[in-house]
């Protein structure tokens, strides 16, 4: 007799479950009854995340207290989980991959400090090319949404014309 309830799953199946609703503080019974209605004589493989979404507004906000940060946007990359894309003027640091880089740990380590290590986004791409903004100014985050599934920023990145178009976008409108 189990202390459990069933869950459900099919037995002796692979693939991917989604457990959802567990009372906070019991989702280790639920990792261990999965695993016993799945395969209860088999090792099961489990990739468990706490479901938490990121905090988009606050790790911006973070980011945008780095004086080269121009704007930042998180987005969802079915790859990666969470992308936090930064766009640094190109007037205030170098448009090298180790000076982004570096950027990029920088503002990682800032945000493990200030929010939590797991709040922190799995990649931060920095890019010295311009965003593109919307009618009102704003960063237009629907166009950022496609960014790290089509590689074009990157492709744009490694174009010298782009920083300098950006360089020369923030001398007119800072």
């Amino acid at each position: 007799m189990s202390l459990i309830p069933s869950i459900g799953l099919p037995k002796g199946r692979a693939g991917q479950f989604i457990v959802d609703g567990v009372a906070d503080g019991y989702e280790a019974f639920a990792l261990v009854q999965t695993a016993q209605e799945i395969a209860p004589d088999k090792p099961v493989l489990f990739v468990a995340r706490d479901g938490q979404r990121l905090p988009a507004s606050e790790i911006e906000a973070i980011a945008a207290t780095r004086p080269e940060v121009w704007t930042s946007a998180l987005v969802d990359d079915p790859r990666a989980g969470a992308v936090l894309i930064v766009f640094a003027r190109p007037d205030r640091m170098t448009d090298d991959q180790p000076a982004r880089d570096a950027l990029a740990g920088e503002l990682a380590e800032h945000i493990d400090l200030e929010l939590a290590p797991h709040l922190t986004p799995p990649r931060i791409e920095v890019f010295t090319v311009a965003p593109h903004l919307g009618d009102d100014g704003a960063l237009d985050r629907d166009w950022c949404r496609g960014q790290p599934l089509s590689g074009r920023l990157a492709a744009k990145q490694r174009e010298p014309l782009f920083p300098m178009l950006a360089a020369l976008r923030l001398t007119f409108s800072p």
